[in-house]
């Protein structure tokens, strides 16, 4: 028996007048001596590649040839072979929005707006978590340089890190930002520097300029 495949296939608004359709294929006629009047081709399409929790998919990011993904709370390895292997790596990543990722080349910085977890490749996850509410919004990196390095101090017992992370929340508007502060006369002139540098950086590029500190010492 041949089964006729339609070469010419579309799908009408009325289905009565034609409800032919080819989904993920399409036929193409052959001449008349060809085995077959028609054969049929695949198109290219997608397939499930892996199925990590229950989601919702938050960020993800390449590591040591491993991709790390965080789904739902879970952090989870996936490794690129044929055929995966999925590890779930622990976290209890709080919240279900979309979260920050870095690494430095051994361990993975998450950051989910208020909380940071550091999860290494050899010792596993650790969360060290401080936060700092603000009395107004800003938009100065000086502003947010010096309360990281508040609460840093706290923590700076001896103890090596490999990667730090700044992470912000509850987003204002503009306008509502860095308002002027009597009892900090140097907030304005920090201000004026940074729109300066802003400036500069947009018409030049970002490594045009920057501030000292900013400036990467390699040693010997």
């Amino acid at each position: 028996m041949m089964i006729r495949f339609a070469t010419n296939s579309y799908k009408h608004d009325s289905l009565p007048i034609s409800a032919q359709r080819a989904l993920n294929l399409y036929a193409e006629r052959q001449p008349q001596d060809a085995k077959s009047p028609v054969t049929v081709h695949g198109v290219p399409g997608i397939t499930t590649f892996a199925t990590l929790g229950e989601g919702p998919i938050r960020g993800f990011r390449k590591l040591g040839g491993i991709l790390y993904v965080v789904s739902g709370p879970w952090l989870y390895s996936v490794t690129n072979a044929a055929i995966p292997v999925v590890t779930r790596l622990g976290g209890q990543i709080l919240g279900s929005g979309v979260v920050s990722m870095a690494d430095n080349g051994d361990q993975l910085m998450i950051v989910n707006g208020s909380n940071g977890y550091v999860y290494d490749t050899t010792a596993g996850f650790r969360i060290v978590s401080r936060q700092m509410s603000l009395p107004a919004p800003t938009q100065l990196a000086e502003t947010l340089f010096r309360c990281g390095r508040t609460l840093l101090e706290k923590e700076a017992t001896g103890i090596p890190y490999r990667l730090i992370g700044i992470g912000v929340g509850d987003i204002q508007d503009a306008a509502d930002a860095d308002p002027m502060d009597l009892a900090d006369p140097g907030a304005t002139q920090r201000r004026k520097v940074e729109a300066a540098i802003d400036a500069v950086r947009a018409k030049l590029g970002k490594e045009s300029i920057g501030k000292g500190r900013g400036i990467e010492v390699k040693r010997r």
